[in-house]
């Protein structure tokens, strides 16, 4: 499966049935597990053609607003879920990121 046994997962799946499919997997295996909506949020501001600002708050920090190009809600909820990976590196797996900011996620 996807969920390894006692590693960090960071799911950003909004459907309330394959959340909790997820939840449970996760808890099974002792695997620390953090949500999209639950642990971090997003929310965004939609720049026309110009793409978006995303603002996005996790478990760990407030990041800093990211402009992303490209264009769609779904593309918000994957930077948010990308900035939830690194500090779930950083909170759980203590893997240095320290050269990871909001600019190189929007790259």
């Amino acid at each position: 499966g996807i969920i390894k046994p006692g590693r960090p997962v960071v799911s950003s799946v909004m459907d309330e049935s394959a959340r909790q499919v997820i939840a449970g997997r996760a808890r099974e295996l002792g695997s620390p597990l953090k949500q999209l909506g639950v642990d971090f949020h997003f929310e965004s501001e939609m720049r026309g053609v110009g793409g978006s600002m995303v603002d996005v708050a996790t478990w760990h920090r407030q990041w800093p607003a990211i402009r992303l190009r490209a264009l769609g809600a779904h593309q918000c909820a994957n930077a948010a879920t990308a900035c939830a990976v690194v500090d779930m590196m950083q909170t759980e797996a203590r893997l240095p990121t320290s050269r990871i900011d909001g600019r190189s996620l929007a790259s």
